[in-house]
């Protein structure tokens, strides 16, 4: 009979747990939990990806390198993959600066697009300088809007001198995205 008590106990408070908090959703990413759902028909979706990126491209521990023996001052584009999932709405993309690029009286600017060459997320700004940031204005709408397929997010850098005269410089990209997608999959109306 004591056993019997606490079993319904226990089965109760996690009923209410799971009822309060909510429960995870699978969504869509390997049996990794995607999103949260909250409330009858609420989830946090939000998400923000980082990529890093660099000058050093021989002893780079970033994600991604320039490449930097490049004896020209020709933009280099990098394709940081599909970062953003298909039916996710870009909010807003920031490229910060956390190692000045060095070499002189230098500048790099830099675009952050969803295609080669492109600047849908960031136009061309100059971002060479440590903490410097270069992010969505304030009370800018959806950067990219979804569509069906997953986006591909590109960082060009253009440098003032010849790359293989920078010696340093290190950026970290992040693109906060609503992920509609993963939300459906977890909920399917």
């Amino acid at each position: 009979m004591k056993r019997t008590i606490i079993f319904w106990l226990i089965f109760v408070v996690l009923a209410v747990v799971i009822a309060v908090h909510g429960k995870s959703q699978q969504g869509r990413y390997g049996g990794k939990s995607s999103t949260t759902r909250i409330g009858k028909d609420t989830y946090l979706a939000t998400k923000t990806v980082i990529k890093t990126i660099s000058v050093d491209d021989d002893a780079s521990t970033d994600d991604f390198q320039f490449d930097d023996d490049a004896a020209d001052m020709n933009a280099q584009d990098v394709d940081l993959g599909a970062i953003v999932p298909a039916w996710a709405e870009i909010l807003s993309a920031q490229v910060r600066c956390f190692f000045t690029a060095t070499a002189g009286r230098n500048t790099v600017s830099i675009t952050l697009g969803t295609t080669e060459t492109g600047n849908e997320l960031l136009a061309q700004a100059e971002n060479f300088t440590v903490n410097v940031i270069t992010a969505t204005p304030a009370g800018d709408g959806p950067e990219a809007t979804s569509t069906a397929a997953a986006k591909n997010v590109w960082i060009q850098a253009d440098p003032s001198i010849n790359w293989n005269a920078l010696d340093a410089g290190r950026w970290a990209i992040e693109v906060t995205y609503i992920d509609y997608g993963a939300v459906y999959t977890a909920d399917v109306p």
